[in-house]
C-alpha cells in the first residue's frame, strides 16, 4: 500500500499504479469502503435527490448561460420546469419552505448571472499525473485571460464550515495541479466554489 495523497491510500499489490482514478472515487473509499463498492462495483447508485437532479440540471443552464445559448430569463423558465418534473418524480424537499428559499435563490443566481470574461472552458475533462499515479477529473469552469487561471466549481445545495475548506478543497487542488501541468507557462491565480445558493463565492488562492 502507498499514500499518495494525505488521506488516501490504495493497494498496489496488484498493479492498479496503470489505473487512472477520478477524485469521486478516491474520496468515496476513502469516506466509506462498503459505500464505494455498492457504487462501483455492484453498480447500485441508489435513488437521485431533489438536490442532485436540480444540481445537474443547474450546471447544464449554467453552461448554456456562459456561451450565451440561452438569456437569463429563460434559464429562470427552465429551472422552474425541472423543479415542477421533480415534484413529478417524488423527488421532494424537507419542507415547502426549504423549497421556497433553494428556489428563490436560485432564481436569483441564475436572473444576476453575467458571462465572464476572457476564454473559457466548460466541462472539461483533465488527466493528472502525481509520482507516476494517474488521476482525471471534470472542472466545471475555467477561464483564461492572458497567462492567468480562474477555477471554480459550482456547488448548489450547501456551503462549507471552515474546518471543511481543507478536505473538500481537494479536488479544487488536483484541478490546479491538473491545469498548472497542462498550461506550465500560465499562473494559476485562483481557485473557489461558487455557491449558487448562498450567491457568493468560497475559495483560496492555488500554487503558481
Amino acid at each position: 500500500e502507498k499514500k499518495i495523497l494525505k488521506g488516501w491510500s490504495v493497494n498496489m499489490s496488484n498493479g492498479l499504479n496503470d489505473v487512472i482514478y477520478s477524485y469521486s472515487r478516491l474520496s468515496s473509499f476513502n469516506n466509506c469502503p462498503y459505500s464505494y463498492n455498492l457504487t462501483y462495483n455492484e453498480n447500485d447508485r441508489g435513488n437521485d435527490s431533489v438536490y442532485t437532479y436540480l444540481g445537474s440540471a443547474v450546471h447544464e443552464l449554467l453552461e448554456q448561460l456562459q456561451t450565451g445559448a440561452i438569456t437569463n430569463e429563460r434559464a429562470v423558465s427552465l429551472f422552474d420546469e425541472q423543479v415542477e418534473e421533480c415534484e413529478m418524480l417524488g423527488l421532494e424537499f424537507l419542507t415547502e419552505s426549504t423549497k421556497e428559499k433553494y428556489v428563490a435563490n436560485l432564481h436569483h443566481f441564475l436572473e444576476n448571472f453575467k458571462q465572464e470574461d476572457g476564454q473559457c472552458f466548460i466541462e472539461e475533462e483533465v488527466f493528472i499525473d502525481i509520482e507516476g499515479y494517474k488521476l482525471k477529473g471534470f472542472i466545471d469552469i475555467y477561464f483564461k485571460l492572458g497567462n492567468k487561471i480562474y477555477i471554480f466549481d459550482y456547488k448548489t445545495s450547501r456551503k462549507f464550515a471552515k474546518k471543511e475548506l481543507i478536505p473538500n478543497g481537494r479536488q479544487l487542488v488536483l484541478y490546479a495541479i491538473a491545469l498548472q501541468q497542462k498550461y506550465p507557462e500560465c499562473e494559476i491565480v485562483s481557485i473557489g466554489w461558487n455557491m449558487l445558493k448562498y450567491v457568493e463565492v468560497m475559495g483560496a488562492r492555488g500554487p503558481k
